[in-house]
């Protein structure tokens, strides 16, 4: 994107410094204190080089350096998991890439997609992308490949599947609340950084402990605006508030939990959810929906538990690369703080 500034370094060493200390809060805040523009915030490249940055001593800039890598290791070894554990939900399931999926249309050499849908099959819903005939195509595929499909609120599955009420936020500093994930920074390691928003404690505690607190190793996924976006809740996130635009997917145990987000996570689930949008302006979705998304339940027991295993290490390892940031942003803020 044109909306990227690209920094390189002369020194190795130095990436991995600067990048911790342009994510701490002073950092941050010297970079922001350069923006400009009305509507939309921006910065430039000779904003971006004038930012004074504290000069350590070179065996500390590697230490830092080398954690931030190490993180960032760990982050591509965690994605490289997932990787392998969609290739085998897709070879059990014996399913062809998503791209190369084509339905049936009515009447062929049209021109444009059109489809027939009979009263019996509408399922309440007279919006047309909910019956494309991809969809169906895909539907069929799972149960020819799958021992069984059933939706995701079967007992065998999952225990809960809910989201919060709309409410007013009220927002305190970090000793009186617990931090808010929104929707828009959920695919992200430490979401929002040291720009953390902390909802009030005392203020909306009821509200937190029954509906919005968010726990390692649920499922979380958008239900408004941008939908589909599929996370799995690391161990950092354990007892954080989240929006209420997150529907949260509780697994009966970590037994399944793993390989239901494989499979949300995956192309054609995330086709299955956005299939399930309303709304004439902004989209949504909503838990009854989710409910009832179709999950295979794979013939081969094995493989669907090293699937499951497979996810719940690369958790694990996104958990670790976490600690190594925080290790190495800390850091900076000694040499700061001195």
């Amino acid at each position: 994107s044109d909306d990227v500034i690209r920094v390189s370094f002369k020194d190795n060493t130095d990436l991995g410094y600067a990048y911790a200390f342009l994510n701490t809060e002073i950092g941050l805040l010297i970079l922001q204190s350069n923006n400009y523009g009305a509507v939309i915030d921006h910065i430039e490249p000779e904003h971006l080089a004038n930012v004074p940055i504290p000069n350590a001593p070179k065996e500390l800039k590697e230490a830092i350096h080398n954690l931030i890598v190490e993180s960032y290791d760990l982050r591509d070894k965690s994605n490289d998991l997932i990787d392998e554990a969609q290739k085998l939900l897709y070879e059990e399931l014996q399913l062809p890439d998503i791209s190369t999926i084509k339905g049936m249309n009515y009447a062929e050499n049209k021109g444009f997609q059109n489809y027939v849908v009979k009263a019996s099959q509408l399922n309440g819903r007279l919006d047309g992308s909910y019956h494309i005939p991809e969809v169906k195509e895909i539907i069929r595929l799972i149960h020819n490949g799958a021992d069984s499909v059933v939706p995701l609120n079967d007992g065998r599955l999952t225990k809960l599947i809910t989201v919060g009420n709309r409410f007013k936020r009220i927002y305190v500093d970090k000793e009186n609340g617990v931090p808010y994930l929104n929707g828009k920074s959920i695919c992200q390691l430490d979401p929002n950084g040291c720009q953390k928003k902390y909802l009030s404690l005392a203020l909306h505690e009821d509200r937190i402990l029954e509906q919005l607190t968010i726990r390692k190793n649920s499922i979380l996924i958008t239900c408004s605006g941008t939908l589909g976006k599929v996370v799995l809740v690391p161990a950092h996130w354990d007892g954080w508030a989240g929006t209420h635009d997150l529907i949260r997917v509780y697994p009966l145990s970590d037994d399944i939990v793993g390989y239901i987000y494989c499979y949300l996570q995956s192309d054609i689930g995330k086709l299955l959810i956005n299939r399930m949008a309303y709304g004439s302006v902004v989209d949504h979705i909503e838990p009854c929906h989710i409910s009832q998304l179709p999950i295979p339940i794979l013939r081969n027991v094995e493989v669907q538990c090293k699937i499951n295993d497979l996810v719940i290490e690369a958790n694990e390892l996104r958990y670790q690369a976490y600690l190594k940031e925080q290790e190495a942003i800390n850091k900076m803020n000694e040499i700061i703080n001195d």
